[in-house]
């Protein structure tokens, strides 16, 4: 992911259309997300609604943010509040 030069979607959240849903991503998954917005110059829609991801892993991904200049839509339907 870090490399590609190709990938401009990436949905990780449900099942139905070839979808994956309620991966229980948590923060470490959200620290994996966080690395390949940061990273990659082709992304530019991402979903990763219900996977289990917490204010602390949101805030992480937001930190990413701060240097993905590609990415134009983010969906973070269903984040835990906890």
């Amino acid at each position: 992911m870090k490399t590609n030069e190709k990938l401009t979607h990436l949905n990780i959240s449900s099942l139905s259309n070839n979808r994956i849903d309620n991966n229980m991503l948590g923060c470490k998954g959200a620290e994996i997300i966080a690395t390949i917005i940061s990273t990659n110059k082709t992304l530019k829609n991402l979903s990763i609604e219900s996977n289990n991801i917490n204010y602390e892993g949101i805030k992480i991904i937001a930190g990413a943010l701060r240097t993905n200049k590609t990415l134009t839509a983010l969906n973070l339907s269903i984040v835990e509040t906890k």
